[in-house]
């Protein structure tokens, strides 16, 4: 199997300082080291640069073979005062978030191979079908067997990945990124670096069935789409309801993991954090600057304040109208939810002593007023 680090040229690290001046700043070495890859805490190599956000693995790093580190701040003094023979001609950066210097320095030095990249340098592949009514800007890139729906728009530097679909009327923004077998429903907006990524589907009709005297059940018309504003990540195997007359919308910024679903009429503030498994049943109203645990559960027709943090596995039943962090079900304050959780094993114990005690007292017959 190909290495897909292989690929990589090298960098020197002055060339990541100037990039990222309020990211990193150099503690020893030099600015001419040079690296040609990135890897993990646990497994440093050599040539290549490594982001220690775990002080206990900063030992194994400096012992390593590695070429440049990036540490946290608050470890610069014990990197300045490290002797020379162990640092062994390492480059040490500091960095008040390694976490973040990882995310912006990979993405902009050591890109992963692009499944967008043009098939046989086509920008347009000769089997993806465009409807001659839709407008594509410049630098669009799409892929084979895609299709894209009457009258829909395309921004520039906007890419579309193998089978995907984008319906009628859907406008895409500038470099949006729709991968493989995605599907856009009709009359949807996305935004502005827009990322879709394999198999997730925006759009598509909500879960509404009108029910006569016989219980048949009668499909509900979806029309109103769904707006993905700027910066909306949405992960693999991801849904999207439509709509049922006003769009479904995902605020700016927000970010959903895969496997979620997100019920018809749906409205999600910025900056919001979903992760995997997360259910939202329709109707929900969510604030800015949420942070969902993996497979959260929430009722629908109920609002979610702003600033609110839900911890896996909590079942949302209720709106939560202060900031805060919450867990269970119904949510409640986390560490009251953790106390619970941590008194439950202890329940059948408390059972039989209770029992001992009613018994004693007599009063084991005894029902309450």
């Amino acid at each position: 199997m190909s290495n897909p680090l292989s690929a990589y040229h090298e960098i020197s690290i002055g060339a990541i300082l100037d990039e990222f001046p309020e990211l990193v700043r150099l503690v020893r070495g030099s600015r001419d080291c040079k690296v040609s890859l990135p890897c993990s805490q646990e497994s440093p190599k050599a040539n290549g640069i490594v982001f220690i956000s775990d002080s206990r693995l900063l030992e194994t790093a400096l012992g390593s073979p590695v070429s440049a580190i990036v540490i946290a701040r608050k470890w610069a003094d014990l990197a300045s005062k490290t002797d020379d023979v162990k640092l062994a001609g390492k480059t040490v950066l500091e960095s008040p978030s390694p976490y973040l210097a990882m995310a912006k320095i990979n993405a902009r030095f050591f890109k992963p191979v692009d499944d967008m990249d043009a098939v046989d340098e086509l920008r347009i592949h000769p089997s993806a079908i465009v409807a001659k009514s839709a407008k594509i800007s410049a630098g669009v890139k799409i892929g084979p067997g895609a299709v894209v729906g009457e009258h829909a728009v395309l921004g520039p530097n906007t890419s579309i990945g193998a089978l995907a679909y984008i319906g009628h009327g859907t406008t895409v923004g500038s470099n949006a990124r729709v991968h493989a077998q995605a599907y856009v429903g009709p009359n949807c907006h996305l935004g502005d670096r827009v990322e879709l990524k394999p198999h997730c589907v925006i759009g598509s009709d909500g879960y509404g069935f009108a029910p006569d005297a016989k219980n048949q059940h009668h499909r509900i018309p979806h029309y109103g789409g769904v707006i993905l504003e700027n910066d909306v990540h949405i992960g693999a195997c991801t849904t999207i309801d439509a709509g049922t007359f006003e769009p479904s919308r995902i605020g700016a910024g927000t970010k959903i993991d895969n496997h979620c679903h997100f019920g018809h009429n749906i409205q999600i503030g910025k900056n919001c954090l979903f992760t995997g498994g997360q259910l939202a049943a329709g109707s929900v109203t969510i604030g800015d600057n949420c942070v969902f645990g993996g497979r959260v559960t929430i009722t629908g027709h109920i609002t979610i304040a702003s600033n609110v943090s839900v911890a896996p596995l909590t079942g949302v039943s209720c709106s939560i109208e202060k900031p805060g962090l919450y867990g269970g079900l119904p949510p409640i304050e986390l560490r009251e939810s953790q106390r619970i959780q941590m008194s439950l094993r202890h329940l059948p114990r408390m059972r039989r002593m209770l029992a001992k005690i009613v018994k004693q007292l007599g009063i084991e017959n005894e029902t309450e007023g």
